[in-house]
């Protein structure tokens, strides 16, 4: 999943800082999030089928990987950061899915 999202946003990086930059507004905002929550649910309930958690359960996670990988994007578009792309999807991966 985190390569998609970086293959996205190299597909034209000014785009997508300019989005972020120009002050994007809570609708596209929440349109993200849930773009990102519906692919994590799929993994989740793949990966977690083994421990028995409540599709309840299992959304609380997809919800709040969601906003946390979002808010990464956003702050790394936002500050012109030297960490690579790539890196950052790395780092995403770490944190979400181990």
């Amino acid at each position: 999943m985190y390569n998609t999202i970086d293959v996205i946003v190299r597909q034209n990086i000014a785009y997508h800082k300019s989005v972020v930059n120009s002050g994007m507004n809570w609708k596209q905002f929440i349109g993200i999030k849930n773009l990102i929550k519906v692919n994590l649910l799929k993994y989740y309930e793949k990966e977690y089928r083994d421990r028995h958690l409540s599709n309840a359960t299992l959304e609380i996670y997809a919800e709040y990987a969601a906003y946390g990988i979002v808010g990464l994007y956003f702050e790394w578009f936002s500050q012109d950061s030297d960490m690579d792309l790539m890196e950052l999807a790395d780092v995403c991966k770490g944190l979400l899915l181990n």
